[in-house]
């Protein structure tokens, strides 16, 4: 993998698009559909990173993205759940949450269906559409 392709380099720029085309926020609603970068940076050590796009369950101390999300490992995202600590979240983690209106969450749900979203750029070019 090239480094202008390095998930470190797409996860910066789709964390400018969310900035640009979504309404960010701390706590998600219960229910909202999200997309939802969480990573995990220990300066001069490692790197991780993890996205979702789903609908938020929310609990006390924490809440659930349940959808599709990023697997590093396989370079495309599966269906899953990512959990986000709300209280005592190490100070290493790092949350972007940019909550869709009614028109993205409709296109997001055909786009999924129609499985065009597998990997980062897929995201990424799907954002840049909107």
């Amino acid at each position: 993998m090239s480094s202008e392709n390095s998930v470190e380099n797409l996860i910066g720029e789709l964390k400018k698009l969310l900035k640009e085309k979504l309404e960010i926020t701390e706590e998600p609603a219960n229910q909202a559909e999200v997309i939802i970068i969480r990573e995990q940076i220990i300066p001069g050590k490692s790197y991780i990173a993890e996205v979702a796009i789903g609908k938020v369950w929310k609990f006390s101390s924490y809440f659930n993205v349940v959808g599709m999300v990023f697997n590093e490992d396989y370079n495309k995202f599966t269906e899953a759940s990512l959990k986000i600590e709300t209280k005592n979240r190490q100070k290493s983690i790092e949350v972007l949450c940019g909550v869709s209106n009614e028109v993205f969450a409709k296109n997001i749900d055909e786009f999924l269906e129609m499985t065009k979203i597998n990997t980062l750029s897929d995201l990424i070019t799907f954002l840049k559409e909107l």
